[in-house]
């Protein structure tokens, strides 16, 4: 997300300074060229303090105007020390509020203090979705909605777009994919909240039907030796692909004839996005941000969550039906372009950040 920022920035307008507030999450390699200066800091664990001394050196040496902060540590961090460093404008963005609880209940009673605390220390908090905000004002309160706004995700749509068909043969050849393979691809973290068990049943149900159909699994987590037993038990294992991380996205999405995101709650969905940016209509379910972006019988098809039945009539939908699959790949592309490539998101950024500028002498060039 942070890299389709940056790529999307007006880099004549914004001078843009990166700093990751610890070595083991800051991954800054995909990141080189899309910022002016790069800083990682030795940040060890959440209350380290040792971090605020550094991090209000660089922000008071940089003279930064905008601080915007991702992730639930880097926004307390940010708004404590960037109202120690008097920066004017402090922003920051919730991703997934379900992550304050993840690492169990007194982890998540301080962080939600921290975070409800540290609220009157920043201008706005803008949300990945509509259904992210909402979720976010149940933690904190709706007294904060005014403080809070909708930036949707977005995308390199130059790197999200269907590969040559020479690459995709060549993709298709190392998948060792038999020529009249029907595929269906799914691209998400293998844990319960993605209800890959729910898809492992639709095909299941889908098998006799389409006996060339493959599912593509791609992604790790610990419910992979689950679901690895699920598809066991359903006797399709012939019929699925468990293939990890893999760096090949748009070309296994471009591969694909359906692509399936079944969560039971997604913050967004930016993996459905991307599947829709390579013309591969999506089955997505009816939950969190996914509604936000898919539109039903346009760019693919909305069912309910936890529901095997359903998935597998909208798969059907699709592979039963290829011309109206292709119409549906190209109106879901066209959404993309419309309103998530990542101009549209920095843009959305860029606009809110000179927001709360305005009241400020801006110097001749913004510092963020």
């Amino acid at each position: 997300m942070v890299a389709t920022v940056l790529k999307g920035t007006n880099r004549q307008k914004y001078h843009v300074t990166l700093c990751g507030l610890s070595p083991g999450n800051a991954d800054v390699t995909s990141l080189q060229g899309l910022a002016d200066e790069i800083h990682v800091l030795g940040m060890r664990n959440f209350f380290d303090l040792s971090v605020i001394v550094p991090l209000y050196t660089l922000l008071k040496r940089s003279k930064v105007d905008v601080l915007h902060t991702h992730r639930i540590r880097p926004d307390i961090v940010g708004r404590i020390v960037g109202t120690l460093a008097r920066i004017p404008v402090n922003i920051s963005t919730q991703h997934y509020v379900e992550e304050w609880s993840e690492r169990g209940t007194i982890v998540h009673r301080i962080v939600r203090a921290l975070f409800k605390w540290t609220m009157g220390l920043c201008q706005s908090v803008a949300c990945i979705s509509a259904a992210e905000q909402d979720t976010l004002l149940q933690e904190i309160g709706e007294q904060h909605r005014s403080k809070t706004c909708v930036v949707h995700n977005g995308l390199d749509t130059d790197y999200f777009q269907r590969p040559p068909q020479a690459e995709l043969a060549a993709l298709r050849k190392a998948l060792a994919l038999p020529p009249r393979a029907r595929v269906v691809t799914v691209v998400a973290y293998l844990t319960e909240r993605k209800g890959h068990q729910y898809l492992l049943e639709a095909i299941a149900q889908l098998r006799q039907a389409f006996p060339d159909i493959v599912l593509l699994i791609v992604g790790d987590g610990p419910q992979e030796s689950e679901l690895v037993h699920q598809a066991e038990g359903l006797g399709i294992t012939e019929y699925t692909r468990f293939l990890g991380n893999r760096k090949e996205i748009p070309g296994m999405l471009s591969l694909s004839e359906v692509a399936v995101l079944p969560s039971l709650w997604e913050p967004f969905g930016l993996a459905a996005l991307e599947a829709m940016a390579v013309e591969t209509p999506v089955v997505v379910t009816r939950t969190g941000g996914l509604p936000e972006f898919v539109t039903q019988d346009e760019s693919g098809y909305l069912v309910p969550p936890a529901d095997a039945q359903a998935l597998a009539e909208s798969i059907t939908q699709l592979l039963a039906n290829p011309a109206m699959s292709l119409q549906m790949g190209i109106a879901a592309r066209n959404t993309v372009m419309q309103r998530f490539t990542a101009r549209h998101v920095a843009l959305a950024y860029e606009r809110l950040y000179e927001q709360y500028l305005a009241d400020i002498t801006p110097p001749a060039q913004k510092r963020s």
